[in-house]
Order: structure tokens, then sequence, then C-alpha cells
């Protein structure tokens, strides 16, 4: 007997589709792959099961064989936009990235909305290192949308790795009203406002992100950096400190930590955490090198007290 979900939408291709998507979105990839490979048993040529199981090879990191559905389903029928975007994600997947962008064209070229399409163009160029490309790219998306939250993020972080600060901040504040409550975008406003000297501000930002994530260690590392950068060692202190705890494996943190209390001569403190960043990472030359200043600093400050 035909299972209930089968009498209810027909023993068809398109009925199978329907459900391999229902139980794709559930989750269940390996029984939407069973469902979708039957649909395509049954008609071969239905472009929309080729894209529905190239989606759920992409999911599974499969590209090659994602590959081939979505050009199967372009090939069938090259006006549907989403069998374009699908094959540039997966060429993109497989590392393919001329090709990835060659395909996304043609789906720029259908793209009534164009934002998705831009936005996979920019991300493509971005592993290309063409960076200046994904910035035009997201320009592109902000043009039709002032408040895509991608695009406004990445330029942001563009502009300020180029040094047009200005421009950047402009976006990154636009970002952090529209959307507060994401912390990695308060960190990039806090990295644009130290470019720009504007130091108070920097560490507001940086709170906030840190209080916006309980489980993340980059907001206290960029907060104890730049308490570090002005000398306020106490302060930058407890900031590591709450990072390493979240992150025991920083060697970044473990090491600056060892430097703080080097510079306060507690010598015994900057070892054991020294140590740490060597266990965290045994290859570390820079930890071996600084057990040698400890060292060094410690015999040189006990002759000067005898």
């Amino acid at each position: 007997m035909a299972p209930p979900r089968l009498k209810l939408l027909g023993a068809s291709a398109v009925g199978r589709t329907a459900v391999a998507r229902h139980l794709f979105e559930a989750g269940r990839l390996d029984e939407a792959l069973e469902e979708i490979d039957q649909a395509l048993w049954e008609n071969p040529e239905s472009p929309e099961a080729r894209y529905a199981k190239g989606c759920m090879l992409v999911t599974s990191e499969r590209f090659e064989e994602a590959e081939r559905e979505f050009y199967y389903a372009a090939g069938l029928d090259n006006s549907v936009l989403e069998a374009w975007h699908g094959l540039a994600v997966a060429l993109r997947g497989l590392g393919k990235l001329p090709e990835a962008l060659k395909a996304n064209r043609r789906a720029l070229a259908l793209d009534k909305r164009r934002e998705y399409s831009l936005l996979l163009q920019a991300s493509i160029y971005r592993d290309m290192k063409e960076e200046a490309l994904a910035a035009k790219s997201y320009r592109a998306v902000l043009r039709g949308n002032r408040n895509q939250i991608e695009a406004l993020y990445e330029l942001g972080l563009y502009l300020t790795s180029a040094g047009q600060i200005g421009e950047a901040l402009k976006l990154l504040r636009h970002l952090c009203d529209i959307s507060p409550s994401r912390w990695r975008v308060h960190v990039a406003l806090g990295d644009a406002l130290r470019e720009s000297e504007e130091f108070d501000n920097a560490e507001e930002a940086y709170k906030l992100a840190s209080l916006l994530t309980t489980t993340e260690a980059i907001p206290r590392v960029k907060l104890g950096d730049l308490f570090f950068d002005e000398h306020r060692l106490p302060e930058a202190m407890v900031s590591y400190q709450a990072a390493s705890v979240l992150d025991s494996k920083r060697t970044d943190v473990l090491l600056r930590l060892g430097q703080i209390y080097n510079d306060l001569n507690m010598f015994g403190q900057a070892r054991a955490f020294v140590r740490a960043a060597q266990k965290a990472d045994p290859d570390s030359e820079e930890a071996s090198e600084f057990l040698a200043t400890i060292e060094t600093r410690e015999q040189s400050r006990r002759e000067q007290d005898s």
C-alpha cells in the first residue's frame, strides 16, 4: 500500500518532488534524496526535480553531483533562474570560480530583483580575492535596498580595511540602527572608530558587543586590545581573561596576558599563561621565545634587587 502522503499527492514526479522538498525542509536529507530519485525515475526530464536534488546535494557538500544536476536543470529550461543560481553555488563549492561567475551572470540576466545574484557575485569575487569588485557588487545591492544587512556589513568591513573610514562609519552606524542586536556589527563599528581615533566610542561599541554575546571571545579580545594600546593594563587583563574563559585555545590572548604579567613583574603568572599558549600550540616559536624573555627579565630584576 502506498504511504498516505503519496495517496494525497499522487504517485507522480510532481507529487514526489513536493514530498522530497518537505522532507528536505524537515532535515530528513537521506529520505528526501530517496524520494527525489524516485521522482526522477518517473520523469528524468523534470527541471524542478533536478534543481531540488541539486540543492540537497549542495547541503551535503556533494558539489560535483550537484553541478551535474544543476547543469541538467538549466539545459532542460535555461530560463529557470534558480538553476543558474544553484550551478553557481556548486561551482563555487568546487573552487571553479570563473565558471561560477559565468553561471551567476546568466542568473543576473534573468533576475529582476538582482539582490541575491549580486550578493552571490560578491561572495565569488571575495573568494577570488577581488575585494574591490566585491565592494562594487555590494554597492549595487545597496542601490536597490539600502537596508540589506550583508551588503552593509561586508562593504563596511572593506571600506575600513581600505582606509575609507568616513564612508565605513556611515554604513556601519546605519547598520547598528537597523540591526542593533548583532554583536559582530558593533565589533565592526568599533574597529572603524579605532581607525578614526574615536577611542571612547570604540570602547562603547566593543562593550555593547560583549553584552550581546555570552559565548564569543572576539568582542572581549577587541576591548582588551584597545585597553592594552592605551596602557590600561588592569582593564586589559580583565578583558583578556574573560576572553580566555570563552576560548582557552586562543594563543594570542594567552601570550598577551603573559606579556601584561611580565610587564608587571609578575613572572610566575606570566610563565603560566605562556605555557598555556604552548600547550594550545606546541609549535609556537613565539611562546618559546617569550619564555626566554621572561627568564631574562626575571633574572635582571633579581640582580637589581640584590
